[in-house]
């Protein structure tokens, strides 16, 4: 079995998903917005005609890339400043949804919750369900990329069942679309197959969606065992694809994945190329990457290193978002694996050839170069086992010292909890303490997961620490607020930190930084990436009262200074993976009084 291949299929679903959306070319010839909004505000606040102007957007800007929100942006703003300006309650809504969701297309997800949560506000008090599904949809787009799937699936269905209540079949489609492709992923087969169906079944679908939607429920049925209906589901979509002449790419890379599950070789390579051919006509070079590392990784379980070299140097050719550093690990490894067995061939010949000519040596003079021969492969052996042992023995004192850190940070933490849980019963705050159990029992499972890995993902460290400080804030009254967030550099399911690293630091920030401040108390964990360098920046930053006020209020063997010389440890410790340093900055005021602590963890990544 390919080791990557769920990875592959997941972005074929992803690919499948895109020919949805793919095509929508209107906006390049933009209407006369100019005289358009004079036009439409001088109508009543609640015409229906005031739909008119935004049709464009509603239509267009939500499923396009960066590229065309970044050309909208500017009209949406005067969208806005018109509709203010002439007190229409409806275009000011209308004009902050359009925001939202070019802010969204900008990856600004801040902006554009602070938009969406505008005109949310408007269509609730109007009672406008299309504008609250389509409001609902945008949130949870926003909460699949931070990783809350389950919250997202909740507004997810939410907007649907509005869509259902309301006929509004057009954006169920669009919102169930978007949901299905989400369950895959998540690998409730089950849920995805049941709403692909439902899309099949509603009234309006286009026969252009309608070939997506197969596609996708194709891999759902494959993902569930029920092979004979994904050939069904991906040939139906392939047909229709054709009939329209649009993209068959991703199609034919969905049936070549298909295959292979299928155990169908030669049948997968055929797919795939075909899909590679399609590609280059199509001109979705973007897509092409997944394709070529498919085929490169097929070609090197057949052992046919001389085609699977090709693919993977094509596949390097267009990727420049993923693991640069396990990119080139595979590339390199692929060449070693051509160049050994070009290297086998040419030895076994020159065997040949030396046999023939030297027939009539002497034996002595053989066996003398045979027995000079094993004394250096004797002794070369000698020492690589030795260093073999050597490392391993390196590498099982290191991983013994951190998992001893580990048990010096968990019972703190655990002390604290079950502290907290049992003041909120003692106080009679059931309610608090139920959640607070609850959520406790989720990061205590994170624990135990983590404490047998030495590297886990961005996107397990964030939803550990969403976890620890849902905690921390039900603990002290929601007495700090908090915010992490993720770099648009970061990959959450490649970039990996050592477990276990910033939690101490988030503790200590709230603890001997904010919890002695009066005022307003502000935590910001920022998690950064720098592709060129392989190095991971996580900030930890408040607006505490600063290391020397918390000096006074520390013991000396409080476990302030306890955790972070722990971390500091650790960082040193994973040196001999990766490569770990840790920075404290005092920040201060302009007149030089403490603003806070800002804490910078650099990670570079484990080869």
């Amino acid at each position: 079995m390919i080791k990557k291949s769920v990875f592959i299929q997941t972005q074929f679903l992803i690919l499948s998903f895109w020919v949805m959306f793919s095509g929508r070319s209107g906006f390049a010839q933009t209407p006369d917005y100019d005289s358009t909004f004079q036009a439409l505000f001088r109508q009543p606040d609640d015409s229906v005609r005031a739909e008119k102007l935004f049709y464009y957007f509603d239509d267009m800007y939500q499923y396009e890339g960066r590229e065309t929100a970044v050309a909208f942006l500017p009209m949406a703003r005067k969208m806005l400043d018109e509709a203010t300006r002439n007190h229409h309650t409806f275009g000011i809504a209308k004009a902050n949804q359009a925001l939202a969701y070019l802010h969204k297309n900008n990856y600004e997800f801040a902006k554009a919750l602070q938009f969406g949560e505008k005109a949310e506000a408007e269509w609730v008090r109007r009672k406008y369900y299309k504008g609250i599904a389509e409001i609902k949809f945008l949130k949870a787009t926003l909460l699949v990329s931070n990783g809350r799937m389950k919250e997202m699936a909740q507004l997810g269905e939410e907007a649907m069942q509005i869509c259902r209540e309301h006929k509004l079949s057009s954006l169920f489609i669009e919102v169930a679309g978007f949901v299905c492709v989400q369950y895959s992923r998540l690998e409730q087969y089950d849920k995805a197959i049941r709403l692909g169906q439902e899309i099949l079944k509603t009234p309006g679908l286009k026969l252009r969606r309608r070939s997506a939607i197969l596609a996708d429920l194709g891999i759902s049925l494959k993902r569930a065992g029920r092979f004979k209906e994904a050939w069904m589901m991906q040939d139906s979509a392939l047909a229709i694809a054709r009939s329209l002449h649009t993209p068959v790419g991703p199609i034919l890379g969905n049936m070549s994945e298909l295959a292979y599950t299928e155990k169908k070789t030669d049948l997968s390579i055929r797919l795939a190329e075909q899909a590679e051919a399609e590609f280059e006509k199509e001109g979705v070079l973007e897509f092409q990457y997944y394709n070529y590392r498919f085929l490169a990784q097929v070609h090197t379980e057949k052992k046919n290193f001389e085609k699977a070299l090709h693919y993977a140097q094509l596949a390097s050719k267009w990727n420049d978002s993923l693991n640069k550093l396990e990119r080139q690990s595979e590339f390199k490894e692929l060449e070693k694996k051509y160049e050994s067995q070009l290297k086998s061939r040419t030895i076994e010949e020159q065997k040949h050839r030396i046999a023939e000519d030297d027939r009539q040596k002497q034996y002595l003079l053989l066996g003398i170069a045979g027995l000079v021969v094993i004394s250096v492969l004797g002794a070369f052996l000698f020492y690589v086992n030795r260093k073999r042992k050597e490392g391993i023995l390196n590498q099982s004192i290191a991983e013994s010292e951190m998992k001893a850190l580990r048990a010096q940070m968990n019972p703190h933490f655990i002390f604290n909890s079950l502290n907290a849980i049992q003041q909120m019963v003692n106080n009679h705050e059931y309610d608090n303490a139920s959640r607070y159990l609850d959520t406790y029992s989720k990061v205590t499972r994170q624990i135990l997961e983590n404490s047998e890995k030495k590297w886990i993902t961005v996107r397990d460290e964030v939803r550990f620490l969403e976890l620890y400080l849902q905690i921390e804030s039900l603990r002290f009254d929601g007495a700090f607020e908090y915010l992490i967030e993720t770099g648009e550099d970061v990959m959450p399911n490649s970039h990996k930190i050592p477990a276990m690293v910033v939690q101490p630091i988030v503790e200590n920030a709230i603890k001997h930084g904010l919890l002695n401040k009066v005022g307003d108390r502000r935590l910001r964990i920022y998690f950064s990436a720098d592709e060129d360098s392989d190095l991971l920046e996580i900030t930890v930053e408040d607006n505490g009262i600063g290391r020397e006020a918390a000096a006074a209020f520390t013991r000396p063997a409080d476990h302030h200074s306890m955790s972070l010389t722990i971390t500091q440890n650790r960082l040193q410790l994973v040196g001999r993976k990766g490569s770990g340093q840790m920075e404290i900055t005092d920040l201060r005021h302009p007149d030089g009084t403490p603003a806070g602590t800002r804490v910078r963890i650099l990670i570079t990544q484990p080869v």
